[in-house]
């Protein structure tokens, strides 16, 4: 298998996963969170908390979810790139 057919390989298994848990992710704290997604194999990037954006790298990682935070829990779930 390719790095690319890898890469894309991961990238549907996240997408599925996040798919089936999205409803379950918002709300919960940020070390909940971070237990699921190690138990998935996934990485979780906060990309802002409590609406002020952070900094991010722009490199691409098929098994890395991105979300929001208010107050310590996730307000919004934004995908995995």
């Amino acid at each position: 298998m390719s790095n690319y057919e890898r890469f894309i390989a991961t990238k549907l298994l996240t997408e599925t996963w996040l798919t089936a848990n999205h409803a379950d992710l918002v709300g919960l704290t940020e070390a909940d969170l971070a237990e699921r997604a190690d138990a998935a194999d996934l990485h979780v990037r906060v990309i802002s908390r409590d609406g002020h954006g952070l900094a991010l790298t722009a490199d691409r990682s098929p098994n890395r979810i991105n979300v929001a935070l208010v107050e310590g829990r996730v307000s919004r779930v934004d995908g995995a790139y």
